[in-house]
């Protein structure tokens, strides 16, 4: 629709509107407010906003005021550079509708003269046209030419929507710029922006946490530092880059994380499965709301775990519910990595139907979640019950478990981070070795399933 029509359609509204308080019908046309700066920015917000460099990164921690910082510098842009068209970016469309574009429009509001949510696309009243879009699929960023763009959250982006935003925003405008909003992260934001002090074209800008005074801090703090290690406190919270090499759970002890007797007898148990043919794991669990044991809120004991060599799961689901009838286990439920309810190209059976079978009488979960099945928030989940940023632990492994070639014990202690060549992008992905993967992710689907880690990881997005 064009913004002609656009706007008869507003004059129609105001008619009917002042028909409903009988007065008279008379067009009146529509007014939009001067333009100002949206919001109030820190102090420490305030060097992004007056920059002039071509490509800013603001970097900050969860809750720091990165995502409004962002919306209000996107809205300046698109003044300065009249009637350039813009462009909003966030990883996935969830994360655009709820957080990035529902920002923008809170703070431009005054100023929007019509949208196209077909097209997704905005009419700013001074006539330029801002595009919103997500980078599930970076190749639709193509064909766009921009005089700016923000890509919110962009850690969680593919590189490839990086380079092909950067080609989009071209031409001669006022205030040609793009910028970034995120928590660091060890991927291509590290790559492009880990030292960025050289390169004339780009800056870094740094807020924290702690800084913003609009939230209510220390209970705040008190909180991710239960969700984190140490390691990622500082990261989400300072907005530090931590380098990630070597092990992967440096934390983790068989002094402290392996007790006897764990198990709490006629207490529901947990399974979680990580299926395959050639090397699939499963573990038995429970969890405590308050452990009075170990004083500490939602503790995962791992009791038990099958981790068979070539066995497809129509052989290993019957071998859990055996070790389940064996140990006297009230067990239903089994949480699962998503890919189990896809159809084998094999048999074209699904996995989660061989364990919901009647036979078998596992119940399946899993999540949908891509906070969740992020592969780095997933191992942060585990860092964090192995050991918190407050200092404490809430997994512990029962002895009896010692000794498994491929057990939960051994992942944990063998799992390492690749080395970091000069030739390849940096990846937060521990190394597949296929051994000790497959119980480290039984792990992860379990501990993504059972603690709220969306809201923890990602904070505001």
């Amino acid at each position: 629709m064009s913004s002609q029509r656009q706007g008869r359609r507003k004059t129609k509204y105001l008619c009917r509107k002042r028909r409903r308080k009988g007065l008279k019908a008379r067009k009146v046309k529509a007014t939009f407010p001067p333009y100002e700066m949206p919001y109030t920015p820190r102090d420490d917000q305030l060097p992004f906003h007056q920059s002039s460099a071509p490509i800013r990164y603001l970097r900050g921690g969860v809750g720091a005021g990165k995502t409004i910082a962002g919306a209000a510098e996107a809205i300046q842009l698109s003044y300065d550079n009249r009637p350039a068209d813009g462009m909003l970016i966030a990883p996935t469309w969830n994360i655009l509708t709820r957080v990035s574009l529902r920002e923008f429009q809170k703070l431009a509001k005054p100023w929007i003269m019509a949208e196209n949510k077909q097209e997704k696309w905005m009419e700013m009243c001074w006539g330029a046209k801002v595009f919103y879009a997500s980078a599930d699929n970076p190749f639709s960023l193509e064909g766009s030419n921009l005089g700016w763009a923000w890509l919110d959250e962009p850690r969680y982006m593919r590189r490839e929507s990086w380079n092909i935003t950067n080609a989009r925003v071209r031409g001669h405008f006022p205030r040609k710029s793009i910028i970034l909003t995120s928590t660091p992260s060890m991927g291509w934001l590290y790559d492009e922006f880990g030292d960025c002090s050289q390169d004339e074209d780009r800056e870094d800008f740094l807020i924290r946490t702690a800084d913003n005074f609009y939230i209510d801090v220390d209970p705040f703090l008190a909180r991710l530092k239960k969700s984190y290690s140490e390691a990622v406190y500082r990261q989400y919270v300072n907005a530090e880059y931590g380098v990630i090499e070597g092990a992967v759970f440096p934390t983790f002890s068989t002094d402290i994380h392996v007790q006897h007797d764990l198990e709490m007898l006629g207490y529901p148990v947990l399974a979680a499965l990580d299926p395959g043919y050639r090397k699939p794991s499963s573990m038995f669990m429970q969890v405590f709301p308050w452990c009075h044991r170990h004083n500490v809120p939602d503790c995962l004991h791992v009791i038990g775990e099958i981790n068979p060599d070539d066995t497809p799961t129509s052989q290993l689901a019957p071998m859990m519910r055996q070790l389940c009838a064996r140990s006297n286990w009230d067990c239903t439920t089994c949480y699962v990595d998503p890919a189990a309810n896809a159809r084998s190209v094999q048999t074209g059976i699904r996995d989660v139907d061989i364990m919901e079978h009647k036979d078998n009488k596992f119940i399946c979960e899993w999540t949908t979640d891509p906070a969740c099945r992020d592969i780095p928030n997933g191992i942060e989940a585990i860092r964090s019950k192995i050991l918190d940023a407050g200092g404490a632990t809430s997994l512990y492994i029962d002895s009896h478990l010692m000794g498994n070639k491929r057990g939960i014990i051994n992942a944990l202690q063998m799992s390492q981070y690749p080395k970091r060549r000069e030739d390849t992008e940096y990846k937060e992905h521990p190394l597949k070795d296929g051994e000790f993967e497959h119980s480290r992710d039984a792990l992860r689907y379990a501990i993504v399933n059972l603690f709220d880690i969306g809201a923890s990881l990602i904070g505001t997005v």
